[in-house]
């Protein structure tokens, strides 16, 4: 017999010391790529319908400041701080509504 050549009982502790330093291998892997958690803050519900509501005076004063401007480049900003403001007002009215299932009145 060929002395090189190994039997099934010496080649199977071989292998599973292999698969165990494959897998060894894998988890530190695994490891690096895993994002460490960060601490999510929890905005209470009253909390966002004040700022639903800060923000809804907040469109209807700019609404209202563009109607009254001509035209032009203040025009522009206005309309433009509005289209901010009214998709800042409808992520949070979304957000109260789907994510925090609120179904009470939001704005009075």
């Amino acid at each position: 017999m060929n002395p090189n050549v190994k039997t099934l009982e010496q080649y199977s502790p071989i292998r599973q010391q292999q698969l165990a330093e494959y897998h060894a291998e894998q988890a530190r892997m695994e490891e690096l790529k895993r994002v460490p958690t960060a601490p999510v803050t929890v905005v209470p519900v009253n909390t966002q319908i004040a700022t639903i509501r800060k923000l809804l005076n907040e469109c209807t004063a700019l609404n209202v400041a563009s109607l009254n401007l001509g035209g032009g480049q203040a025009q522009t900003s206005v309309d433009n701080n509005l289209d901010y403001k009214l998709n800042e007002l409808y992520q949070l009215i979304k957000d109260v509504r789907e994510v925090k299932k609120f179904s009470g009145k939001l704005i009075s």
